[in-house]
């Protein structure tokens, strides 16, 4: 598959810009398609930061729109790669559609509701180059890994939590055969959690990533432009300008890992296993 799960671990924040960020400059970097989605209710997580491009285009999703629609039709069986795309929101033509979160509630206890609620995202995998997911738990999101999947686990910048997710998750996600990267949301490098610290403790488990504050991103999400704003960061880099964005630059060290990742490539650019 080459779907890329995203989640907070560790009361941490931050997974649901990360996923729209790693979403959006996927898209941007390659071609072949994106997809982006959550398991929120409409208007919530990656929607936040997205929903305005929606409504300035005029596409405010309907009820015939979004996970709800999408489950609907799982549900009911007639959920195929051909008609997938018909209930998403395009942001960027042929290049990155957003799934919107659901409008009626989802019992995601039900059995019945997880298997549908993972052929819809493996629906995706077949349609995408890409498949981008906030989930808000750890359970949910390893139910959701395949083989070809890649997990992100999103943890605060303090050395508490860190302890406490290798001591209490690490091994467990260590032998689940998927490959696992660790960020830092709103990373401070002078910090002594640094990820070089980091991946020289922890680095023989999973690569860490930290991702800084950014205050036009914050205005970006909070107006609903996360789209626009990495399109003009791209059309500075390709104008040879903006080469020094910290953001940008852990943005897309991730998104080429990633990737590599869903390539069948290590983090080196190498054939796994050979």
């Amino acid at each position: 598959m080459n779907k890329v799960i995203v989640w907070n671990a560790e009361d941490a924040i931050g997974a649901k810009e990360i996923t729209a960020a790693l979403a959006v400059s996927h898209s941007l970097q390659y071609s072949g398609g994106v997809i982006v989605g959550h398991h929120g209710p409409r208007g919530t997580s990656v929607d936040e930061g997205l929903g305005q491009r929606l409504e300035g285009e005029g596409l405010v999703p309907a009820m015939d729109e979004g996970f709800t629609a999408l489950y609907r039709l799982s549900e009911s069986g007639r959920l195929h790669s051909q008609s997938l795309k018909n209930f998403t929101c395009p942001l960027i033509k042929e290049r990155l559609d957003l799934v919107t979160g659901y409008q009626l509630p989802v019992h995601w206890q039900d059995s019945e509701v997880i298997q549908n609620v993972h052929h819809i995202w493996r629906i995706a995998a077949e349609c995408y180059d890409g498949v981008y997911v906030n989930v808000t738990e750890e359970q949910a999101a390893l139910s959701m890994l395949e083989p070809g999947d890649l997990g992100i686990v999103v943890l605060r910048q303090n050395a508490g939590s860190i302890r406490r997710f290798f001591t209490e998750h690490a091994g467990r996600l260590s032998t689940i055969g998927i490959p696992i990267i660790i960020t830092l949301w709103s990373y401070d490098p002078m910090a002594s959690c640094s990820t070089r610290n980091l991946q020289r403790k922890y680095g023989q488990q999973f690569r860490v990533y930290g991702i800084p504050y950014n205050t036009q991103f914050t205005d970006a999400w909070n107006a609903g432009e996360v789209v626009p704003f990495f399109q003009r960061l791209f059309y500075s880099l390709d104008q040879g300008r903006g080469g020094g964005h910290p953001l940008m630059s852990s943005i897309q060290t991730i998104t080429t890992e990633i990737k590599q990742y869903l390539s069948g490539l290590g983090p080196d650019g190498q054939v796994k296993g050979a």
